[in-house]
């Protein structure tokens, strides 16, 4: 079926729903999406990367709130004219899916997931919100494909090519930083496993220059403002200590709701020379809090895998007059086909399929060390729908089994025809 689908075609009707989505339902920029903006505005304003007062800030990676200011520079301040630029970044998602369903399992499953990705509600309500996620997701699908590329031809362009993707994805997302462990971590092991000598390695450390070099200059300026290294923001202090002694609402843990003056341990903490300062006190203060209550780590844990995977939403879409949450009814539908292609992938496995882990591990290991948010899961969801692109392809190709006088024989022929994954 999905065979004689063309993927220009699937392209264009993503490109339709999320421009529709982002011209007709754009939303006004609140919390984070707020302080993007403000960063971009003081970019496009030409007063450099700065917070409310005017003083130089790291409190977030620059990367977004850059091309948000690009956005500005070119057309003025204008909200929609960022969602819409998000809509072509969402429409570039959708082409990416294609491209790794099409390295790692076949076209057939390729446009199956290319088609799936183009109505996901996850994907695209996304860029009608100022979120980083909208940038970051491209930049990580864009580091798959290389690294796809890079198992099968070690050749150092690609390896440098990796490198200043991962760089760049860091610096749109400090999370960036978990995944490009992870990914690397990975593709070390591949590569030294099929070239069992020193050369395997060559490779990996090219990248890791593209990535060091890509960070350098923030990290310089970032010293010269601070006096200490800060690689990428200096949130990740309030973040990692609001991730578990949050602000309390109704007398219930709400996971991202930052920590304010009302939390007795922080009116406790010194004076702070600056916002790197500060957040290093409050990485300090939260492994000394760990320490005193050792098992408080894992008795959060359950809640924040709960908040991880709940099919209800509550920052990214609309919802309806009264309510503060909305159930994502895409994701609960792509859960079932995604189960069977993961058995489907277990059984007849292709070549580099772990790349498709990658991001749901490194997802996983925010959440275990800073909290989990259906938000933060939409990365991971990708790989539920090129899982769910294999299962739903195994599913057509073998449905002569239930029609009537059909062939009982020659059922698996997807994994070798249409199936077959494309030779880089």
């Amino acid at each position: 079926m999905s065979s004689r689908l063309s993927p220009y075609w699937i392209l264009l009707l993503a490109f339709a729903i999320r421009v529709a989505v982002a011209v007709g339902m754009p939303s006004e920029p609140t919390s984070d999406a707020a302080d993007y903006h403000r960063l971009a505005v003081g970019l496009a304003a030409g007063n450099g990367y700065v917070d409310v007062s005017g003083r130089p800030t790291a409190d977030r990676p620059p990367g977004y709130p850059a091309f948000v200011a690009l956005v500005y520079r070119a057309v003025g301040v204008n909200p929609t004219a960022v969602y819409v630029a998000e809509a072509l970044l969402g429409v570039g998602t959708v082409w990416l899916v294609y491209v790794i369903g099409a390295l790692l399992l076949g076209p057939s499953r390729a446009r199956m997931a290319a088609l799936i990705a183009a109505v996901y509600p996850g994907l695209f309500w996304l860029p009608r919100l100022m979120l980083a996620e909208n940038l970051a997701i491209p930049l990580q699908l864009s580091a798959l494909c290389v690294a796809a590329l890079l198992l099968r031809k070690p050749r150092m362009l690609l390896a440098s090519a990796l490198g200043g993707l991962l760089g760049v994805g860091m610096l749109v997302r400090a999370s960036g930083l978990i995944f490009s462990g992870v990914l690397l971590l990975c593709v070390t092991f591949a590569l030294c496993r099929a070239d069992r000598t020193w050369r395997a390695v060559v490779p990996v450390g090219v990248c890791v220059v593209g990535l060091v070099l890509t960070l350098v200059p923030w990290t310089v300026r970032n010293h010269a403002v601070f006096d200490r290294f800060v690689p990428l923001a200096t949130q990740q202090g309030i973040g990692l200590y609001s991730s578990y002694w949050p602000s309390q609402t109704s007398a219930k843990r709400i996971w991202g709701t930052l920590a304010s003056a009302d939390d007795p341990a922080i009116v406790a903490l010194p004076e702070s020379r600056n916002e790197a300062h500060r957040s290093a006190q409050l990485q300090a203060l939260t492994l000394q809090k760990l320490r005193a209550q050792p098992g408080y780590f894992l008795a959060v844990l359950p809640e924040k895998i709960l908040y991880l995977l709940s099919p209800f939403d509550w920052e990214t879409f609309p919802h309806a007059p009264g309510q503060t949450r909305s159930l994502n009814i895409g994701y609960l539908l792509v859960l079932i086909p995604a189960l069977f292609g993961l058995v489907v992938l277990y059984r007849k496995p292709v070549p580099d399929q772990w790349l498709l882990w990658v991001i749901p591990v490194s997802v996983l290991v925010q959440a275990i060390v800073f909290y989990g948010s259906p938000r933060f899961r939409i990365p991971a969801e990708v790989t539920a729908i090129l899982l769910a692109s294999a299962g739903l392809d195994r599913a057509w190709h073998s449905r002569r089994r239930w029609l009537p006088g059909g062939d009982l024989r020659g059922t698996d022929r997807s994994a070798t025809e249409d199936g077959a994954p494309l030779e880089g």
